[in-house]
C-alpha cells in the first residue's frame, strides 16, 4: 500500500488516521494489505494494539476497549474500516459522461471540488455523494493551467469518469500451492477456524461480544457467498461453514453429539447409565433448543434486513 490508508468513522474510533501505513496488529507485523483478517483480530484475538507509520514515525495505537463490540455488531460488519487510498487519476470516460460534456480530458487531474482539495478517489466520492442531483465546480490541472468546470452530478452521486486501474499503484501476488502442500495449508485453515469459533465464544462469555449480534441464518451465510461466481470462494466459504457447523454439533447440548459424550462421559466417570426416559427428555429439550436457536438467528436476519443492513 503506497499511498497509506483511508479510514471511515470505525477507523477512526479505533484510532487510526488517513494516510497511516499499518506495520503491526498486536505483535503481528503486515505484510500483505487484509482489512478483513485485521478486524478478526480485533473482533475474535482481542489485539490491545496496532503500530502504524504516521508522518514518518512508528506509532502505537491503544484500541478501545470497545472496539470488538463495536466491530461485530451487525450494523457495522459491511464497513470497511480502512481501506487503500488510492490517487485520483482520469483514464477515461464511459458513454454520456457528465464529466465529458462539461469539457474534461483524460489528461485532466482534478485537484478540487467546490474549494475542496481532491487528491485522492476517496476524497471525490466522499463530496460527491453530498452533491447528488446537483452541480459541482470542479477544478482541474491541466498542463500548467487551472480550469473550472461546472459538471452535473448524477442522483448516485457520479459524475461519469473511469479511473485508473488498482494495480498500476498496488502490487498483488498469487499464491499457489503444490497437491503435497496443500494438505498442511488446508489443515492449519480448518484448524484455525476452530479456534477462531472458541476465541470468539470466549468473547460472548466475556461480554466482549454481543450473542445476538454474532448470530446469522441463511441470509447472512447466503451473502457471503456475493452475487458472482468465484470458485476459489464458494470452496473456501463452504469449507468454514461446514467446520463451523461441526464445532456447534460438538458443543454440550442435548441431540447433539456432543450432548452425547456428555452422556457418555458421565457413564464412564459414574458407572451409572442414564435412563432411556433422561436420555428421550433431554433429547427433547435439546431439540427445542437448537429449533428456537434456528428461528432466533434466522429472525435476527429479517431483522436486520428490515433495518437496512
Amino acid at each position: 500500500i503506497k499511498e497509506g490508508i483511508t479510514v471511515d468513522s470505525i477507523g477512526l474510533h479505533l484510532g487510526l488516521r488517513d494516510g497511516d501505513y499499518l506495520v503491526a496488529v498486536g505483535n503481528q507485523p503486515v505484510k500483505y494489505f487484509n482489512a478483513q483478517l485485521v478486524k478478526r483480530d480485533l473482533i475474535i484475538s482481542g489485539i490491545k494494539t496496532i503500530t502504524v507509520t504516521r508522518n514518518g514515525q512508528d506509532t502505537t495505537i491503544t484500541v478501545p476497549e470497545d472496539a470488538a463490540e463495536i466491530l461485530s455488531l451487525r450494523k457495522n460488519k459491511r464497513m470497511s474500516v480502512f481501506a487503500p487510498r488510492v490517487p485520483l487519476a482520469i483514464d477515461g470516460f464511459p458513454k454520456d459522461s457528465p464529466a465529458e460534456k462539461a469539457g474534461m480530458l483524460a489528461t485532466d487531474q482534478i485537484i478540487s471540488v467546490q474549494g475542496q482539495p481532491t487528491q485522492y478517489v476517496h476524497q471525490l466520492t466522499t463530496l460527491l455523494r453530498n452533491y447528488k442531483d446537483s452541480t459541482i465546480t470542479a477544478t482541474v490541472l491541466r498542463g500548467t493551467d487551472t480550469t473550472d468546470l461546472n459538471i452535473a452530478v448524477s442522483k448516485d452521486g457520479t459524475i461519469g469518469i473511469k479511473l485508473t486501474p488498482p494495480d498500476k499503484y498496488f502490487s498483488f501476488e498469487d499464491k499457489t500451492y503444490s497437491l503435497a502442500a496443500s494438505i498442511p495449508e488446508g489443515y492449519k485453515r480448518a484448524t484455525g477456524v476452530l479456534t477462531d469459533q472458541i476465541s470468539a465464544f470466549g468473547q460472548i462469555f466475556r461480554g466482549k461480544i454481543k450473542f445476538q449480534e454474532s448470530l446469522g441464518g441463511f441470509g447472512t451465510m447466503s451473502s457471503l457467498y456475493g452475487t458472482t461466481w468465484n470458485w476459489q470462494r464458494f470452496w473456501s466459504l463452504t469449507a468454514m461453514i461446514s467446520m463451523i457447523l461441526a464445532f456447534m454439533n460438538l458443543l454440550p447440548i442435548p441431540a447433539l453429539d456432543g450432548g452425547h459424550v456428555i452422556f457418555l462421559l458421565f457413564e464412564m466417570v459414574t458407572g451409572i447409565k442414564p435412563s432411556e426416559k433422561v436420555l428421550e427428555y433431554a433429547g427433547t429439550v435439546g431439540f427445542f433448543l437448537v429449533l428456537a436457536l434456528l428461528l432466533f438467528a434466522n429472525a435476527s436476519d429479517v431483522m436486520g434486513c428490515m433495518k437496512g443492513y
